[in-house]
């Protein structure tokens, strides 16, 4: 713990910093020095603000600065706290190593690709003195280049909010972030609240069953539009263990249950036998092509 913190301690406070001892972790708020007002994170009914969220970490020296947000777009008694990591050596995403796969579906892109394709060919001509591999090179350089040059539109991915309600989102926060508001401006403000969140509700219940009927008119399938409206990639969601045939559902059981079949399953290797395979000993020959059969083969009949 650094030597920065707001208000009192108390007993939760013992117990955190007790957890923080045993797992050699530091207290990243108490890092850095700032205003009080930029220190607490949560304010109770009674408007009493206090330090009751925090940012844990056992890399203390590489998180080079912290701070409290105020303004943010939903409704919380809580403030946001935002650090800044510092990373030496950034790994590159083996994902984007790939080069981009184009694909022309408009009319006009065709268009495009072989307007820049004819002028790329034309330059990359066949030489005395180059043979065939290079003039390959040259052909399939013009196509990429032809690609690269064609401006293909991405597809906008189509929100399932709402531009209305985006815009009652924009004027709560203006409302909220506002002083001194007038009564009319109060009572729209609480009317916000209580819509919004209806709205976003009803409006990812319509995307839902629009997704589910596109894939049951398309192709009768109701694993497809289920899946489409998965927007993370679980983890294992649960594994079955082969001795008491029972399902375990959290990480840890899960961890166990793989860990104990990966025990059984190496240590069974040190007893096994292994039994060599008869061999056939009559093996007949296999007569080679003759220079004439090849000959032949290669005529153009």
């Amino acid at each position: 713990m650094g030597a920065y913190c707001y208000g009192k301690r108390d007993n939760r406070g013992e117990v955190l910093l007790r957890f923080c001892w045993e797992n050699n972790l530091f207290i990243i708020n108490s890092k850095f020095k700032k205003k009080e007002k930029n220190m607490w994170t949560w304010i109770s009914p009674k408007k009493a603000r206090s330090q009751i969220d925090y940012t844990l970490s056992n890399i203390k020296e590489n998180i080079t600065n912290f701070e409290i947000l105020n303004k943010f777009s939903f409704a919380s008694d809580h403030r946001l706290l935002r650090n800044t990591l510092f990373l030496a050596n950034i790994k590159k995403s083996r994902a984007s190593y790939n080069n981009e796969n184009f694909k022309l579906k408009t009319k006009e892109g065709q268009d495009q690709f072989i307007k820049f394709l004819k002028a790329n060919i034309e330059i990359a001509q066949l030489n005395e003195n180059e043979d065939v591999e290079s003039y390959h090179k040259k052909i399939k350089n013009a196509i990429e280049y032809s690609l690269k040059a064609t401006k293909i539109e991405k597809r906008k991915t189509q929100s399932i909010i709402s531009e209305d309600t985006k815009k009652r989102i924009r004027r709560r926060n203006e409302l909220t972030n506002k002083k001194n508001l007038t009564k009319e401006e109060r009572t729209e403000k609480t009317n916000l609240y209580k819509n919004i969140h209806k709205l976003i509700k009803k409006e990812y219940q319509d995307h839902k069953i629009k997704t589910i009927e596109k894939h049951l008119i398309k192709s009768g399938s109701l694993k497809k539009g289920l899946k489409e409206l998965i927007s993370a990639k679980g983890w294992i969601p649960c594994l079955k263990d082969i001795s008491t045939e029972k399902k375990s559902f959290s990480r840890s059981k899960i961890i166990e249950t793989a860990t104990l079949f990966y025990k059984e399953l190496y240590s069974n290797i040190q007893n096994t036998t292994f039994q060599a395979l008869p061999t056939n000993q009559n093996l007949t020959t296999i007569k080679r092509f003759t220079i004439q059969e090849i000959a032949i083969l290669k005529l153009k009949l």
